[in-house]
């Protein structure tokens, strides 16, 4: 409003659920000087009436039918009668431009601005983009708004016939199109050519590169009313990708500051995009950035991350986004044991980054006698080391130092244990490491693992604290055989990688997550009662599964008289709130959501794409609810079903701080608790709904309770 001198008389309205008549109305607003307003398609929000009454709108432009969309008129509802009605009933005077078509709409948009502007040398210019895919025609609107060229919109696999007519008609000598041939083939662009009309393409490798071609293409082709020159790159836009709500408004604004709208993702500045800024910057001593979106639609983190940004930078930011004052980091606080699901994680927990070197101690006692190689004990280490390393992203660099021999104690097993049993105390660590004394050299040992023979005890524990030349360091007992129940049989020798990297993350600062909600579900008759653990940390749902689930090949049945389900599913892909934890999500890849409705896109845990992978929303200093992308993972078993897999943290408790909500709020369920497609959960007051796929990510929406 600053920029339009604190006065409209005429606005234009659009519908918030139709980027399609958004698109077209830029140039329209661009031309009558005014701002383009978006509403609900059924009320007309008190704060744009106010706004209406405070700026002195006399008349509105409806763009877009009135209703359900579909068919010719495309998805969406438009602004319906009910903003119409309250839009007079404030003085204003309402006019609904409209054509048969959502293309039809672009020609009806396109009739009221008149001439087409003048782009340079190419005479009076059109902007041509798909009436399929909103980002091309978005990054159009500045200079579609500041030069008055009207945008038309085409089915990509051939030019609409009204638009065609009003091609035709001999007062158009240019048309710039759009994106790639994907977007708009060329036969459409043949079209335009046999109509005497050149066709500029502007196209890159992504939509990212496209806005990045658009704003190179007008580069210094306007001029501001004092005769500076215009869209010289002295401001610049930017807008998140997948998104077009929040830049709906964004073109009339930016044709006024004479600057182009560049797009991103949420958590991280594409190359092409940072690359224009950084050529900008070259070229000006300061480039002054108009944002669009709160913090969780451009991470502030992402512009310091990738563009250098500062204090100085300006940004254009929607209330909904304001943090609120708690945890609005999504840290929420931890109940302060040396494990923990908050934050911080304790102050003697091992390193989670960098090199940690961990030292593998074996010992065996007078009556409890290995019979074995202690390689047998540690063969899948190096698989450890990797499982660590691939989902810390490489911040974590495990080295596991061996000592290749049993250290006999000089007791029995007893006298290290507790209550009778074979949990071993911390002094077996402590009598491990003093035994080593002169075989090892513990200088720059960071943790101490000691492994006891696995076929003689059932048992992995972590925590405590050893002394090697008069230094203190983390310490954990293990030994790694599969089973962690001791029955009191002589047990197979079985190296498992998982119990070992579970353990050490203990070291690490994390918590267990399994525990029952009280007694185990019971079994039903023709089902199998399935324990599922999503994450290493043991987070667990059950679920009842037909005997002839596929999920259930290749699996092997439990020991009833052992277990209290039939069958146990780990998944062994890392949670992202564990990883979040350890420090091992880049800025970019995780969300902080503080707004009452949001749209997410989240690409699956095991993505090495770097983008958003893990959603949160605040809920109270120690509560936070986490939603993430589950898919195939080669750490895992192949399993039928894929999707969104929510959760909550409670992070002051320490039974269950994490739960999985199933959607009927029962216990057991009788199917993945993965969201797809059309499917949603409510967690403490938030509701996540799972809108559909692009490519592999998944669109969420999470969105406030009514």
């Amino acid at each position: 409003m600053a920029e339009a001198g604190g006065r409209l008389e005429s606005l234009v309205v659009v519908s918030g659920e139709r980027w399609t008549d958004a698109v077209v109305a830029a140039p329209l607003a661009g031309r009558l000087g005014t701002a383009v307003l978006m509403s609900p398609p059924a009320e007309l929000r008190a704060d744009a009436a106010e706004f209406v009454g405070r700026v002195g709108v006399k008349r509105a432009l409806v763009i877009g039918p009135s209703g359900a969309g579909g068919g010719a008129q495309g998805d969406g509802r438009g602004v319906g009668g009910e903003v119409v009605s309250a839009l007079r009933a404030v003085g204003v005077s309402v006019e609904r431009v409209v054509g048969d078509s959502l293309y039809g709409t672009s020609v009806a948009a396109a009739r009221r601005i008149g001439a087409a502007g003048v782009l340079g040398g190419r005479g009076r210019t059109v902007v041509v983009a798909s009436g399929v895919v909103f980002a091309d025609a978005l990054v159009a609107g500045p200079f579609a708004a500041r030069g008055g060229h009207p945008v038309l919109l085409t089915p990509p696999d051939g030019l609409n016939p009204e638009v065609a007519r009003f091609l035709g008609e001999g007062r158009v000598d240019s048309a710039v199109v759009m994106g790639g041939t994907s977007a708009v083939s060329q036969r459409v662009r043949d079209e335009i050519r046999a109509l005497g009309i050149e066709s500029v393409p502007v196209s890159g490798a992504s939509r990212f590169d496209t806005a990045v071609k658009a704003a190179e293409l007008v580069m210094g082709a306007y001029s501001d009313p004092a005769g500076r020159e215009c869209f010289s790159s002295s401001t610049v836009g930017l807008a998140r990708t997948r998104v077009p709500f929040d830049s709906f408004s964004a073109a009339p604004l930016l044709a006024r500051l004479c600057a182009p709208l560049l797009l991103t993702d949420p958590g991280r500045v594409p190359p092409g995009t940072a690359d224009f800024i950084d050529a900008a910057r070259r070229t000006h001593s300061t480039v002054r950035l108009r944002v669009f979106g709160g913090d969780a639609a451009v991470s502030k983190a992402a512009l310091v991350a990738d563009l250098g940004a500062d204090d100085g930078d300006e940004s254009v930011v929607g209330a909904a986004d304001t943090p609120e004052p708690f945890a609005s980091d999504c840290r929420p606080a931890g109940g302060g044991g040396h494990v923990t699901t908050g934050f911080p994680l304790h102050d003697e927990a091992a390193p989670s980054t960098g090199s940690v070197r961990v030292a593998v101690l074996f010992v065996d006692f007078p009556d409890a006698v290995a019979e074995h190689s202690t390689h047998a004990e540690v063969e899948n280490l190096p698989r450890v080391e990797e499982y660590l390393g691939d989902w810390s992203g490489g911040r974590l660099d495990v080295e596991f130092v061996v000592l290749h021999e049993w250290l006999r104690a000089d007791k029995g097993w007893e006298h290290y244990a507790g209550g009778g049993h074979r949990w071993l105390h911390i002094e077996a660590s402590q009598i491990s490491v003093d035994l080593a004394r002169g075989k090892l050299d513990f200088d720059d040992i960071d943790v101490v693992m000691t492994v006891f023979p696995s076929d003689q005890f059932g048992i992995a524990t972590a925590l405590g604290t050893v002394t090697a030349g008069g230094r203190e360091m983390p310490s954990f007992r293990m030994n790694v055989s599969h089973t962690s129940q001791w029955t009191g049989q002589r047990l197979e020798i079985r190296s498992n990688s998982w119990a070992m990297a579970h353990e050490l993350l203990h070291v690490l600062g994390l918590a267990d997550l399994y525990g029952t909600r009280g007694e185990t579900p019971p079994r039903r008759s023709g089902t199998k009662l399935t324990a599922f653990d999503f994450g290493i940390m043991g987070l667990q749902s059950y679920v009842y599964l037909d005997n002839d689930d596929p999920v259930l090949q290749g699996n092997v049945p439990l020991d009833p008289t052992v277990y209290p389900f039939d069958h146990w599913v780990r998944f062994y892909e890392m949670l992202a709130w564990s990883r979040r934890q350890l420090g091992w999500l880049a800025s970019s890849q995780h969300r902080c959501i503080t707004a009452d409705y949001v749209v997410v896109s989240l690409d699956p845990l095991g993505s090495k794409k770097g983008r958003t992978l893990m959603a949160a929303v605040p809920v109270s200093h120690d509560k936070v609810i986490v939603a993430e992308a589950r898919a195939d993972d080669r750490w895992s078993p192949a399993f039928a079903n894929s999707g969104v897999l929510v959760y909550a943290v409670d992070a002051a408790k320490g039974e269950l701080p994490i739960e999985i909500h199933e959607p009927d709020g029962s216990e057991v369920i009788s199917s993945l608790p993965l969201l797809t497609e059309g499917e949603s959960v409510t967690v403490w007051g938030y509701e996540f709904w799972v809108t559909g796929k692009t490519g592999d990510a998944y669109n969420l929406t999470i969105a406030k309770a009514e």
